[in-house]
């Protein structure tokens, strides 16, 4: 699995705006981070892959995978190559209701660096996580995030990062499904 991660960019890089008015992000212009998967997925094609899937963990990266799928989609229907965004592994994953289900307040959860992100971080690199900072709202401001980090767990973490996976699988598997019925299994290992 080839995996790239960027932050979408901002119009300005001299202006400290969205992500970039927080230490420790780092931007590209949108266009530049499109060129870059689009060329990522050029050189898997050439290589023979003839399934390429676009899965990203960040909301200002997802119309533009989706944008680039959908070019290079058009660009290689000859060819029987398919290029996916796989929307649901970030918007249709469940987690909000999974939480929301065990107790958890809407704040508590949050959109960045809350219950979802850091438990997700606790499961997979537990020594990038720093839970010592005191949870405010006037706190979350300032570092970043949104939500309750403190009410954060491994084992939250793993139920968080089944949900996307479950969620991934099932796209990737209707669209390879899809894919097989409109061009007869070229392309697919079988």
């Amino acid at each position: 699995m080839i995996q790239l991660y960027w932050c979408r960019a901002t119009k300005a890089l001299n202006k400290l705006i969205g992500h970039m008015s927080f230490p420790g992000t780092i931007t590209v212009p949108t266009k530049v981070f499109e060129q870059i998967i689009e060329y990522a997925a050029r050189s898997l094609k050439s290589h023979g892959f003839k399934e390429i899937y676009f899965v990203g963990d960040s909301g200002g990266i997802q119309d533009s995978q989706h944008v680039v799928a959908e070019v290079l989609s058009k660009e290689w229907e000859d060819e029987k190559i398919l290029v996916q965004y796989v929307g649901d592994y970030y918007f249709k994953n469940e987690q909000f209701g999974w939480l929301e289900k065990k107790g958890f307040s809407k704040w508590d959860i949050g959109f960045h660096a809350g219950i979802r992100d850091t438990s997700e971080m606790l499961t997979v690199f537990p020594a990038g996580v720093k839970l010592q900072y005191k949870v405010s709202e006037i706190d979350n401001l300032y570092n970043g995030s949104h939500g309750n980090a403190s009410k954060a767990s491994p084992e939250i973490g793993s139920q968080m990062l089944m949900l996307k996976i479950d969620a991934a699988v099932k796209q990737i598997e209707r669209v390879r499904t899809m894919h097989v019925i409109n061009n007869h299994g070229f392309g697919l290992r079988k």
